[in-house]
């Protein structure tokens, strides 16, 4: 189906010949092999390239394939999330699937997610949501740090656990953006 080829002036391009192994291969020029670390912006700056490649002007007879493959890669990998799931998926893990989820899930970081649950709803207005971002936003950032380590030693098991944590942080922020008075905090 689709591989990614350099042509001479260094921009990459999506070419229709075979099957990519992983959505890493579809930004070469960021990623040389699957990794959980990433420079963003060399990152955005590859996909707005591929991107422009792939637009209807240039592309008349083309199907939407390469493009819809360019824009799963990247909402896959930006994310830090959906891209340790995504890593843990080529190892195996499919946190998708309840019973990995479960499997990889502690007992104390529900009890934490919980006890934050409670401090939400008791939240009358919207100022008082500051201290919870700048908590939350310090889980997630030693999450993904944590993650940075886990990922590159190989430790995947405990990468695993890490990333149903940074799952509970993130549903926990997304709880605080959506704020309206009557937060639910999703697990």
């Amino acid at each position: 189906m689709f591989s990614v080829r350099r042509v001479f002036s260094g921009v990459v391009q999506l070419s229709q010949v075979r099957s990519v192994s992983n959505l890493f291969e579809v930004f070469p020029s960021t990623f040389s092999k699957p990794q959980f670390v990433v420079n963003e912006r060399k990152l955005r700056k590859e996909y707005r390239q591929l991107q422009q490649q792939q637009h209807p002007d240039l592309t008349k007879n083309e199907d939407d394939t390469q493009s819809s493959l360019l824009n799963k890669a990247y909402t896959t990998l930006k994310s830090p999330l959906t891209r340790a799931q995504y890593l843990l998926k080529l190892q195996g893990v499919d946190l998708s699937d309840e019973t990995d989820s479960q499997k990889y899930s502690q007992p104390d970081v529900l009890f934490q997610v919980l006890d934050i649950h409670e401090a939400l709803e008791s939240v009358d207005k919207e100022e008082e949501l500051g201290e919870f971002k700048r908590e939350n936003d310090e889980r997630i950032r030693q999450s993904v740090a944590q993650l940075e380590e886990l990922f590159g030693s190989g430790d995947y098991e405990q990468a695993a656990r890490e990333t149903v944590k940074l799952k509970y942080w993130v549903n926990v922020d997304n709880a605080i953006k959506n704020w309206d008075g009557s937060v639910t905090v999703m697990h």
